[in-house]
């Protein structure tokens, strides 16, 4: 059983890793002024290559959180026991 908690969703594509040092350029960043300038995406009019080509742009992380995983075991026996009394 694999546990799937914690699992990153926003990561870059391997066919993208080619680009090496060209994935850290600065290029003009299409959610500025579109997302709140507070967050970090919005906060700024340019953005690397790397953040444009994840897969969820306009979010730093998506993170999996698994459903409940549980499991149990339960392992029983009844007996009974008579003995029979006959009278000689």
């Amino acid at each position: 059983m694999e546990d799937f908690a914690g699992a990153q969703f926003n990561v870059l594509p391997d066919q993208y890793l080619s680009l090496g040092n060209a994935l850290f350029d600065s290029l003009p960043n299409p959610f500025y002024g579109i997302l709140p300038p507070n967050s970090s995406i919005g906060a700024s009019n340019t953005i690397t290559r790397k953040q444009l080509l994840l897969p969820y742009p306009y979010f730093t992380g998506v993170t999996g959180q698994a459903g409940h995983i549980a499991s149990s075991s339960y392992n029983g026996l009844q007996l009974k026991a008579q003995k029979e009394c006959r009278a000689a």
